[in-house]
Order: structure tokens, then sequence, then C-alpha cells
């Protein structure tokens, strides 16, 4: 017969108090039985009598895991059960203020299943000789695994087989009383015939009794391997959802990765360049011959032209001062589509300095320049007083 204190291991928690050692016991013992058959578990906390301290207000509860709450006696209030009360599982027990040792909680848990394992904590919460709430635990660890299930369902069906066997010797006994009978019946006529039919119907009752205990056996075999398949399918499915969540995963990072596929290039276009002194002409490009900066090669100094490498946002900012009294200049900046913005300066006593800066979209290849427009006595201070600059501020394909 299958046991199961022989899967369990045991350890105690001890909290000191009144005295050196817990004063509350944990007990588990399995339950079998031949004419009723049964798989269950008897958890009992039982309280010791303390010489060394008195106790009072007694409470014993029983908890599982992580302190979950299966049930709790205090004083005459009787049985209080936790949220891990099922139909399986019934409680009872006695509180005795005037000897503890009397006192106890004791919860059966049938059909056990693998989930059914666990540490077990029996727990006495009690007023110590000062008045001090205490508490006191000792736990045990429940292991029922596969290992359970296969020893009782072999005993199950060596039950069957011993119950088919005594039917069949039963038969057999009850084959020669009756051919006995029969041969009294001849001798003795109807009282031996009275005799007969009791027989008769005690084997009747007997077959039954034996049959019932065959089908409750073969019912209690069906619900294991039912309870058997149920697992099997909850891990098949965990597994399945486990294996839905890795393709998303494995589809999200396929998606990242095609994503950064369509990032454009990044390589930075930028230019500062300075006015040196030339001969101005009107309606002519302000080229801006001085270079500080051309990153992308996209500014010519010669012609004082920027073209544009690929698509995107634009930023260009120009500046222009004139150097001589009564000096008059105007520079328009403009692409092949738009006019960007004008710049006017216009020295009467003094130089003028003018700037503005403008944000446009340029296709690949579209040109952008400076030209004057409103030139008398055209001269500009050169240096950092006048200069053109412009960067590319974000490539895309469309505006």
């Amino acid at each position: 017969m299958p046991d199961i204190s022989t899967m369990t291991t045991l350890f105690i928690v001890l909290a000191l108090s009144c005295g050196l050692a817990s004063s509350i016991k944990i007990d588990v013992t399995s339950i079998y039985s031949d004419n009723v058959i049964q798989d269950s578990i008897n958890i009992k906390c039982v309280v010791e009598k303390d010489k060394n301290c008195e106790k009072s207000s007694y409470t014993i509860q029983l908890t599982k895991g992580d302190d979950t709450k299966i049930a709790s006696i205090q004083g005459q209030n009787g049985i209080d059960y936790g949220r891990l009360h099922e139909s399986n599982t019934r409680a009872e027990g006695h509180i005795d203020e005037e000897d503890s040792s009397r006192s106890y909680l004791s919860v059966t848990i049938d059909h056990v299943v693998k989930e059914d394992s666990g540490v077990y904590t029996c727990s006495l919460f009690y007023l110590d000789n000062s008045g001090n709430m205490k508490v006191e635990k000792a736990s045990e660890n429940v292991t029922i695994g596969n290992q359970h299930s296969e020893d009782l369902i072999r005993y199950l069906f060596a039950k069957v087989t011993s119950l088919e066997s005594l039917v069949a010797s039963q038969n057999e006994i009850m084959e020669n009383q009756i051919a006995e009978i029969k041969n009294l019946q001849e001798e003795q006529g109807k009282t031996v015939s009275s005799q007969f039919d009791l027989l008769e119907t005690m084997e009747a009752f007997r077959n039954q009794a034996v049959k019932d205990s065959i089908d409750t056996a073969l019912s209690r075999i069906d619900w294991l391997e039912e309870k058997e398949k149920e697992q099997i399918q909850d891990m098949q499915d965990t597994l399945d959802k486990a294996y839905e969540e890795f393709q998303n995963a494995q589809d999200k990072l396929a998606g990242l990765f095609n994503n950064t596929q369509d990032i454009p290039e990044t390589s930075p276009i930028a230019f500062r360049a300075r006015y040196s002194d030339y001969n101005l002409v009107p309606e002519e490009v302000l080229r801006f011959t001085t270079v500080d900066m051309n990153l992308g090669e996209a500014y010519n100094p010669e012609d004082g032209i920027f073209t544009a490498p690929r698509a995107g946002l634009y930023v260009f900012h120009i500046t222009i001062m004139t150097r001589w009294k009564y000096a008059t200049l105007a520079v328009r900046l403009t692409s092949e589509k738009d006019l960007l913005l004008n710049v006017h300066a216009s020295g009467y006593n003094s130089p003028d300095q003018s700037s503005g800066g403008s944000v446009v979209y340029l296709e690949e290849g579209e040109k952008v320049w400076p030209y004057i427009t409103a030139p008398n006595n055209p001269v500009m201070f050169s240096s950092t007083l006048s200069n053109f600059c412009g960067y590319l501020l974000h490539p895309m394909d469309a505006y």
C-alpha cells in the first residue's frame, strides 16, 4: 500500500517564547481504506503543554505556502475556513483553555493531487504571562508527485485482482455448498429447500458487495487517469501559449529590422562661406568664395550655388554688411522653385548690416543661390561680417 509519509520531508520552524521549544506540533498522515478506497491526507496541529509558561487566548491556524490560510479555530468560535477551502477539505478542532494539551486543529484533504503539494504550517497564537502576543510555528513539506498517483493505480489494480480472485473462490465454495444442499434436499425435502433459498440469497448479497467494491475501484482509476490527462493538457496549453509569444516577439524583431532598412542615410551636409573682396555685378549671383566648412561638398564657391545632394528639409542663413557711406545693397536668396528671403542694407551715415534665414524642402539636385537685386555702389565688408551658410535639417523623400 502506498504511503504519502515516505514521500515527504519534515522540517520544523521554532519560534522561541516562554520555553526553549515550540508548543505546537504538526503531524501529516495518509489515509487508505480497504472498504472505501480513497486517497487523502490528514494534517493535525497539536498543542503540547509548556510547564515554563502559562498561555491563554489560544488561536490555532493552518496555512499553506506564503501564509495562505486554510482553516483556524479560536475559543468556542468553531472552525473558520480560509480562501483555500474547497469541497474536498474538511476540518475539526477543539480549544481547551484549562488544559492546552487537549487543544488541536485537524484538517483532512480528500482526493489529493499534485497541486496539493507544498509547505503546510501550524501556527499557535497566544498571550504569555506578561500579556504579550506570541506565535509559535511548526511546518512540514508535503510532496505529492506523479509517483504517488502511479502507486495508487497499481494498488487499485492489485485490489481489483484480489477481489476477482476472492469472487472466484467464493463462487467455488458456493457451488460446493449448493451441490451438498441439493443432495440434502433430495433426502429431506422442503426443509432443506428453504435453507437452499436462504443460501442463494446470501450469495447474491455477497456478490453484489464484491461487485460494488470493484466498481468503486474502477471508478477511482478512471478519475485518476482523467486528472492526469487534464494536467497534460494544461502543460500543452502553456507550451502553446509560450510558443505563440515567442513567435510574436520574433515578428516584432523582424519588423524592427525591416524598418531600419528604410532609415535614410545620415551623412552630414552643411557649409559656411564668407565674402572676399571682388567686384559686385548687379543681377548676378553673389559668390561667397572663402569656404570655412563644406561637409558633403554641396556648395560650389566658384559659382556661389548650393546643390541639394538628397531630398529633405534644409536651413539657409545669409548676412550682408555695406561698407561705405550711402551704399545700398539688396540680396535675394532663391531656389529653382521659390523665393526664400530678401535682405537689404543701406548705409547712410555709417555701415549697415542685414541678415535673414529660411527653411525649405528641396528635391535631390535642386539649387539655391543668392543674387544682387538693387545695387548702388555695392560694396560689402568681407571676413565674417558678410557670410552665407546652410545645412540639411532632416532627410525625407516627399513633402
